[in-house]
């Protein structure tokens, strides 16, 4: 459209994200197999606050089938510590009277990696894409997401969805989760790749900003932006070998192989 402006927001507030997603009075009705069964504004709000409980059996009987094979995240380390007897001389406590002026080697466990794994995720949403499609994503990135919140990492999720018209760029990156956070598995499935969040909050928000829904193509995300991330979960037709929409548990073994869990 020969445009050549940009627009990149940041959103680090999930409820702000949601409470301004009719700011723009979009009111385009979709129907539900555009939209996973969810039709209207209202309820896709709605199921982003109180999750999309429908979708969890499918993600928790990935997580059942994986979780057994992730490597734990300790291992056993020998640490010198204080000792009445020990192989090693702490000649500063020795020198200063202390009784525990040797040292000993004792086994502890110790956490092996960062605590704290930041996570870019695409919400993969295509004209191109099924709704079916885009559920079976979603039940795969939130499985994902659950084992490794279950192995004790923390997470920052962000959530972004690129599009592009010419020279025309627009692109919202939305703090869906703070690291630290309660990790709500329902909210996060609805949130991480719902066609109808997309379509209905999404839109909205784009719309705000003077996109038509139907401007623009999908584009992947840039690398300047994945460089700030741990983990980026890009669209399936950006991605390599398995995608998460046709084959959830597979592609669930090979993210984590990536991340060095298995």
């Amino acid at each position: 459209m020969g445009l050549s402006t940009s627009v990149f927001r940041t959103v680090d507030s999930f409820h702000q994200f949601i409470q301004e997603s009719d700011r723009s009075g979009y009111t385009e009705i979709h129907s539900e197999d555009w939209t996973g069964g969810v039709v209207g504004r209202q309820l896709a709000r709605d199921m982003a606050v109180t999750g999309w409980a429908e979708k969890r059996p499918e993600a928790e009987a990935i997580i059942d089938k994986v979780i057994g094979d992730v490597r734990p995240l300790t291992d056993d380390v020998r640490q010198l510590s204080p000792s009445l007897m020990g192989g090693v001389v702490n000649v500063p406590a020795y020198l200063s009277g202390r009784p525990d002026s040797m040292l000993m080697h004792r086994r502890t466990r110790k956490i092996t990696t960062k605590r704290v794994l930041s996570v870019l995720v695409d919400a993969g949403a295509n004209s191109n894409v099924s709704a079916d499609h885009m559920l079976r994503r979603s039940a795969a990135v939130g499985a994902l997401m659950e084992v490794v919140q279950r192995l004790g990492l923390s997470l920052s999720i962000d959530l972004t969805s690129p599009i592009k018209d010419g020279s025309y760029r627009h692109n919202i990156v939305l703090r869906l989760h703070p690291a630290g956070g309660h990790f709500d598995l329902d909210v996060m499935m609805f949130c991480l790749g719902h066609p109808a969040f997309h379509r209905y909050l999404w839109f909205s928000h784009r719309h705000a900003d003077g996109v038509g829904s139907g401007m623009g193509t999908s584009i992947d995300i840039d690398d300047a932006l994945a460089d700030h991330y741990d983990l980026v979960v890009r669209r399936d037709e950006h991605s390599d070998g398995v995608l998460a929409g046709d084959d959830p548990q597979q592609w669930v073994i090979n993210a984590l192989g990536k991340l060095g869990l298995l």
